[in-house]
């Protein structure tokens, strides 16, 4: 196998072993806040595997959230935008609010890296930062998993409509790296 081939399967890799990991203390020295929950995204019309313009909603649910900081215990993002996209090219900037249980928000601004395939699983990644609002500067890395097979209506005349998953995000502080929030598959 050459290096270039392992190099190109090492985020899928990182991924599947920080799927599995602990996520209560590991994260909390290194995070500003870490989050675990649900998310339901839909295409309008459906996605298929030639790029169109098409209207896409997210809403995001973080139902468990620690945080050395604050007293944040779960938060939301809502997303409604036009872009072009596709089944095989779904890589978009997107500036979002989350909404946090305290009142306070975070604006942040994500920018998706390409579909990491792990076994029965899709993994989308985002990387961005927080641009304004609580935990402002702060480096933001948000995954959603999905099953696979959830991707077969791309291949439909109709296209993929939607999809549910599993969610994490976790927010750093400006000067450490980033590591990959940690939601877990539905079973």
């Amino acid at each position: 196998m050459s290096s270039r081939h392992l190099l190109s399967l090492l985020p899928a890799l990182l991924t599947a072993i920080l799927l599995h990991a602990s996520p209560a203390s590991a994260q909390v020295e290194l995070a500003d806040i870490t989050c675990k929950g649900t998310v339901k995204q839909t295409w309008t019309p459906g996605l298929r595997m030639l790029p169109a313009n098409v209207r896409y909603t997210n809403d995001t649910h973080f139902t468990e959230c620690t945080s050395a900081s604050t007293g944040i215990t779960a938060g939301r993002i809502r997303v409604d935008e036009t872009f072009t996209n596709s089944c095989l090219v779904n890589i978009e900037r997107v500036e979002a609010v989350i909404e946090w249980s305290d009142g306070s928000e975070s604006t942040v601004e994500l920018l998706g890296i390409p579909v990491n395939v792990l076994g029965s699983l899709q993994i989308f990644i985002s990387l961005g930062r927080v641009t304004s609002g609580q935990f402002e500067g702060g480096a933001v890395s948000l995954t959603n998993v999905f099953a696979a097979s959830d991707f077969l209506p791309c291949l439909t005349p109709t296209g993929l409509r939607s999809l549910s998953g599993r969610s994490g995000i976790v927010i750093n502080k400006p000067s450490l790296p980033l590591p990959l929030p940690l939601p877990q598959p539905e079973q």
